[in-house]
């Protein structure tokens, strides 16, 4: 994920599973929009201060 204030890197262990049980959200758009909360599914990690 990239913003204006950071760059992050989000690793989410078993993606499709992950969306099979509801932990997150996938939309289709130039690419994908992938929403999800880390403490369900995944780890966040700040790359750039």
């Amino acid at each position: 994920m990239v913003t204006n204030g950071s760059i992050k890197l989000l690793l989410i262990q078993d993606p499709v599973n992950q969306y099979k049980m509801g932990n997150l959200n996938a939309v289709p758009r130039d690419g994908m929009d992938i929403t999800f909360d880390p403490a369900k599914c995944g780890e966040e990690v700040e790359l750039l201060r």
